[in-house]
């Protein structure tokens, strides 16, 4: 359960981009055809084909090895052998064999899994890549016939050992970063994300103001105003809890690029007390959306993941 600054962080929406206040916004012009498109604002991936169809391959073998259906066992578990290799392979057959296939059965256990958002945490070459999926599996069973929804978040090393993307193994959590095929814009804005966020989860009691205004600068929109109208509340749970903040990242991937380029951020936070106590970590998973304003890119909402 999030406690301490994360309520702040979290339960006050101030990631989340929203504002307890009704605000209305002036669009701004959609630009005409012959109006020229500055390219510091087109943030692409340096492979954008290959990354496509990586997502697209990550997603679907998600969804296979995260469905089945105690009715028909030996159909499912074809299907997510046809999608795996060693050794990922070996340890879901096993799901399916002897006393683990009797408890499903006895169970009565239906999973239906379905992939929400993807990102690219690394690409070697062309043949190896880590993937954060963000999910959902639906499980129904004998105890539970209406079903239970359950959100998950996994890494899912692949494969492309021929011509297809291939599961080789599946860590739980968002753990994951590496080498990303970027242009000069989504690499500036991934710094930026990762900037924002570094900032926030690097909050002290003494100086306080300097670095909450350093943070808001990378910020734009409603993520702005949401930590704007949160500074007070911030500010107090770092002194009710008599700590600071220090952090580090543990996962990031680019879900898309474009002019407002998304990305998966997994951050590690620690709270630093008296007598050099060290609290933490805490894991936070965010949604993070990015925008490029006046020269510069700046993040427009950070929702909460996990």
């Amino acid at each position: 359960m999030a406690t301490g600054a994360a309520v702040v962080l979290a339960g006050c929406s101030v990631l989340s981009g929203t504002s307890s206040e009704t605000k209305t916004r002036t669009s701004a012009p959609t630009p005409s055809a012959s109006a020229t498109v500055d390219p510091a604002s087109q943030a692409a991936f340096a492979r954008p084909s290959l990354v496509k169809t990586l997502l697209a391959a990550a997603e679907k073998d998600f969804e296979t090895i995260y469905t089945y259906d105690y009715r028909d066992i030996s159909k499912y578990k074809q299907a997510g052998l046809a999608v795996t290799v060693s050794p990922y392979s070996d340890a879901y057959s096993a799901i399916f064999d002897g006393k683990a296939a009797d408890k499903l059965v006895a169970n009565q256990y239906v999973q239906v899994g379905t992939a929400t958002t993807s990102g690219l945490a690394s690409l070697t070459g062309t043949s190896r890549a880590k993937v954060i999926i963000q999910g959902s599996l639906q499980v129904i069973s004998a105890s539970n016939p209406d079903g239970a929804d359950k959100s998950v978040t996994v890494v899912l090393k692949m494969r492309k050992p021929n011509h297809t993307w291939v599961v080789s193994d599946v860590v739980d959590g968002a753990t994951a970063q590496g080498s990303i095929p970027a242009n000069a814009a989504l690499r500036k804005a991934m710094s930026a994300a990762r900037t924002c966020v570094t900032l926030l989860y690097g909050l002290h009691r003494h100086g306080f103001a300097a670095e909450f205004s350093k943070l808001v600068s990378t910020t734009t929109d409603d993520l702005h105003d949401s930590l704007t109208a949160h500074q007070d509340a911030l500010r107090q749970t770092l002194v009710d809890g008599k700590y600071d903040l220090s952090s580090r990242i543990a996962g990031f991937a680019v879900v898309q690029g474009g002019t407002e380029p998304k990305f998966i951020v997994a951050v590690d936070e620690f709270r630093n007390a008296r007598q050099h106590t060290k609290l933490g970590p805490y894991r936070h998973v965010y949604s993070v959306s990015a925008a490029y304003r006046d020269g510069h890119w700046l993040l427009t909402s950070a929702t909460p993941l996990s």
